[in-house]
């Protein structure tokens, strides 16, 4: 009898219910996310592969948009990886998290265009195109020109003293 119980102890898993399919999973299997909602790998693979082919991003907790949760827990880079989608597919990921982070500007002077951070771009009212060999710059609303020796700009095409 002794034997049996050990025989079943060692072929017993520590089991959860998936928040997705309802499905029962051993826990290495499960991922939790920062809303504490856990999910099996196979049911937040799908969810994160059809974001990304829908290009969407965030990509926020499935429960969390079932719940309507205004606080939905965002699923991060990292998780992605673990999860493992293809080689495509996390390509994707990755242009839609940076461009996430930030904005591509076309400078007018040199003809090209480049990534800057999207925080300081919304902060700023005067862009300079931060390629070393142009550091052409103007003004954000109007894109007309802004030199340093000018007085200052007013996109009405006034300078005030």
């Amino acid at each position: 009898m002794r034997l049996e119980r050990v025989a079943v102890a060692s072929t017993t898993y520590n089991m959860f219910s998936c928040a997705m399919c309802m499905d029962e999973h051993p826990v290495d299997n499960t991922l939790e996310l920062g809303c504490n909602h856990q999910i099996c790998r196979g049911c937040i693979r799908r969810h994160v592969h059809s974001r990304i082919e829908e290009y969407q991003f965030p990509v926020h907790c499935p429960m969390c948009m079932t719940e309507q949760n205004d606080q939905a827990a965002v699923i991060s880079g990292p998780l992605v990886q673990r999860i493992g989608i293809d080689e495509r597919q996390y390509a994707i990921w990755v242009q839609m998290e940076s461009s996430h982070h930030s904005v591509i500007i076309l400078c007018h002077h040199c003809q090209r265009s480049v990534s800057v951070d999207r925080q300081e771009h919304e902060a700023s009212e005067v862009l300079i195109c931060p390629l070393p060999d142009c550091n052409h710059s103007w003004c954000k609303v109007c894109q007309q020109p802004i030199t340093i020796d000018d007085p200052p700009h007013s996109c009405e095409g006034t300078a005030t003293l």
